[in-house]
């Protein structure tokens, strides 16, 4: 009898594999199927062949094509925003994504919130930053977010309170000037993971 297994990734939150329908009680107990012995007893074995951890974390070519990503986006009229701004659909690691700003926040009120957005139907792990760039001394204001797992039902990532509003706004802090700021998305890695 033979159970047919499929590549696994044997990991930190997932540290055992098996098959759940291997074998019927039945035909296990059955006397003349020669799995059990003498006193009731059975032996079983497993085959496992381990791939080298390279090949297994590394990113996959295709989609390291474009990887590191960097793209500024300069957003005009930022006072005249309404709830939020969008990117247009960009390509990056051969997946599509947009961002979103949203210069009143989401729920607070308090804070600019912002969305990577993922349009892909693989699972992928992503490394990136987000930025905002402040233009008089061009000093940087940033978050980053580490092995991120974007999949088909969780298609976004969310930066809540990314800046306080009142910094954002503050002319002083110069990350609005002639009522334009730049943002820049940077995607450091992107990982296939399988299930």
């Amino acid at each position: 009898m033979y159970g047919t297994g499929r590549t696994r990734r044997f990991q930190g939150t997932k540290s055992k594999w098996g098959f759940s329908k291997f074998i019927s009680k039945e035909s296990l107990t059955d006397p003349s199927n020669g799995y059990v012995v003498g006193d009731k007893s059975c032996v079983f074995g497993a085959e496992v062949f381990v791939a080298k951890k390279e090949a297994i974390t590394q990113c996959v070519s295709s989609r390291n094509v474009d990887i590191p990503y960097k793209r500024d986006w300069i957003i005009p009229n930022f006072s005249k925003l309404g709830d939020d701004w969008k990117s247009e659909e960009f390509s990056a690691g051969g997946e599509k994504w947009t961002i979103r700003l949203y210069p009143k926040g989401v729920s607070s009120g308090t804070h600019v919130d912002i969305f990577v957005w993922y349009y892909g139907c693989e699972r992928v792990e992503a490394c990136f930053t987000i930025r905002m760039k402040e233009q008089v001394f061009d000093q940087e204001y940033e978050k980053s977010c580490k092995d991120y797992l974007f999949t088909a039902s969780s298609r976004h990532w969310l930066l809540r309170n990314f800046m306080e509003i009142e910094t954002m706004n503050d002319p002083k802090k110069g990350f609005i000037v002639n009522d334009s700021c730049l943002l820049q998305l940077e995607i450091s890695s992107l990982k296939d993971v399988v299930e």
